[in-house]
């Protein structure tokens, strides 16, 4: 009895034997706890703050694919949310109960990414450890391994991770035994992977495997509409302490029509970052332009100098030249657009008056023009 020897020795020992293969699962639990950082809380589309259309239909399509067990690839912006909806695909699919670990490809040194996926056998090479490592897709097996930032994967890499996605096999560093995994792959990256094909920077193979259902976020700058639904959520986070109610009780007019048209480079990040800074230098009287960061005021390619009515008109006319105004008035009742031909009329007159759109010298119509492609090129 293990008590009676504790009481009569001054030291015991207890040696507890397990079966192997229990060990091997007892070490994936435990790992998959460190590596996913104890990620109990998973975002859920709910997280994802928008209003905008074309989000909400976004995010109903990842609902749809987090259904399925195929590999999810999107595609978008930093600071556009990616791991939020690769989040939210893991907890409304089968899996949910089981690890969604996360690794970005960017933030691991080559020499150490295999390792890091695949895991090595005690002694694989120089530096390694003498216990068995194991990597990212064994802790995954059963649940989700979201790859961020996969369009910086190496080649050497990639042949490693088109043969898992068609075997469903990986095999450690320094090891022989082929281990089975069941593992979904959600990938992410910023970069345009077909121009990578292109360029025989990412193999297009992979590329395929990868992209049987592609996502894909919207920056800020085209969801104009979700920025003062944004700025109001978290105002009311980092100015708690505040009565205040209405964006118009922090910003001056000029101060929020110029965060509208606002190109957002770093996205929603961008704007919870300035949200912040704005809480620390806040007086209590409304921001004027002055107050915002410097940076916002001194790159002016930064700014928007369309409104979201103008960038649709000259999307229509960049996508099919020569428009009119009464083809453009019968695109807008298609779209649902809320624009008359009154309007169009005048935003017509107004982009041709700044250079943005100039007559089409083989017919009736517009056309954009050079200047107006190099500002609509910032929406696209």
């Amino acid at each position: 009895d293990f008590e009676e020897i504790l009481m009569e020795s001054d030291s015991a020992y207890l040696m507890m034997v397990y079966p192997l293969q229990k060990i091997k699962h007892m070490d994936k639990k435990a790992y998959g706890r460190v590596v996913s950082g104890g990620l109990t809380h998973l975002k859920s589309f709910e997280d994802y703050l928008s209003i905008s259309l074309e989000v909400q239909e976004s995010l109903e399509r990842a609902d749809r694919f987090a259904k399925t067990d195929a590999t999810i690839l999107i595609q978008g912006e930093n600071g556009t949310g990616k791991e939020i909806i690769a989040q939210g695909i893991h907890r409304n699919s089968y899996r949910k109960n089981k690890p969604f670990v996360p690794v970005n490809i960017a933030a691991i040194s080559n020499n150490l990414l295999e390792s890091e996926l695949f895991g090595y056998e005690k002694g694989a090479f120089t530096g390694a450890s003498k216990e068995v490592k194991i990597g990212l897709f064994e802790v995954s097996d059963g649940g989700t391994l979201f790859i961020d930032e996969i369009g910086d994967a190496p080649l050497d890499i990639q042949v490693k991770l088109l043969r898992v996605l068609q075997e469903k096999k990986i095999r450690r560093v320094g090891g022989v035994e082929e281990i089975p995994v069941d593992v979904r792959i959600i990938t992410a990256t910023n970069k345009d992977l077909l121009k990578l094909v292109d360029d025989k920077i990412f193999r297009e193979d992979l590329y395929f495997r990868l992209n049987i259902l592609p996502l894909y976020t919207v920056p800020l700058r085209m969801r104009p509409q979700d920025i003062n639904h944004l700025l109001s959520h978290f105002i009311s986070i980092y100015f708690s302490g505040d009565k205040l109610q209405t964006l118009e009780d922090y910003f001056e007019g000029d101060t929020l029509k110029f965060l509208n048209r606002y190109r957002w480079r770093g996205n929603v990040r961008e704007l919870i970052n300035l949200v912040e800074y704005l809480s620390y230098v806040y007086v209590g009287s409304p921001f004027g332009l002055k107050d915002l960061p410097q940076y916002f005021l001194s790159q002016e390619d930064r700014v928007v100098h369309l409104s979201e009515d103008e960038v649709w008109l000259m999307k229509q006319v960049f996508y099919m030249p020569g428009l009119g105004r009464g083809s453009l008035t019968k695109l807008a009742k298609e779209d649902d657009y809320t624009l008359g031909e009154g309007q169009i009329r005048r935003l017509l007159n107004d982009l041709q008056a700044q250079g943005y759109l100039k007559s089409n010298s083989l017919g009736r119509g517009v056309l954009v023009s050079d200047k107006g492609k190099d500002l609509l090129f910032k929406y696209m």
